[in-house]
């Protein structure tokens, strides 16, 4: 699971606004192992692969399928994950309030992602694969790690990211 989190976390952070569909898959993929992981405690670790695989894949799939629906439940997701991670920062036994993060970070999510979309996406995308490759290499790695693969992702994604043309000025 440690490599899977990894790869994730790579691709988010280096390619998540240029491959959205990969983005929101991967979205889908920490939210099913996620679930697994606590609705499948006694099964083997390859079941939780599996449900994790499976979410990646329906939330790649209607990426594809559904692109502006799809693009507020990516805020919305990445949104959640950053605002429990914050509060968790701040205070390590939160208790309910947890769920005052999930939604309150949801909604801004969303929010940003359906109003300013591609620079939404490269920092929610860099900021969560900044969040994957940490958790991946352990929780002893220094906050100033995920800050700097965050401010990495950014400036990688701002520097793929396709240019419009400008009409000429007369």
């Amino acid at each position: 699971m440690v490599a899977a989190k990894l790869l994730a976390g790579l691709c988010a952070l280096l390619l998540g606004r240029r491959l959205f569909w990969l983005f929101i898959g991967i979205g889908g993929f920490v939210l099913g192992a996620e679930i697994a992981t606590r609705l499948f405690r006694e099964q083997p670790q390859f079941v939780v692969l599996l449900s994790a695989v499976a979410g990646g894949v329906i939330g790649a799939v209607l990426a594809q399928r559904m692109q502006q629906l799809m693009i507020g439940v990516a805020g919305f997701i990445a949104g959640s994950y950053i605002g429990a991670e914050l509060l968790l920062a701040a205070m390590p036994y939160p208790g309910r309030m947890i769920w005052f993060a999930l939604f309150l970070g949801g909604l801004s999510g969303a929010l940003l992602a359906l109003t300013i979309f591609e620079w939404t996406i490269i920092v929610l995308s860099s900021v969560v694969g900044a969040r994957l490759i940490v958790d991946a290499l352990g929780p002893t790695l220094p906050a100033s790690a995920f800050l700097c693969l965050a401010v990495v992702g950014v400036v990688i994604q701002a520097i793929i990211r396709p240019r419009r043309r400008r009409a000429p000025r007369f």
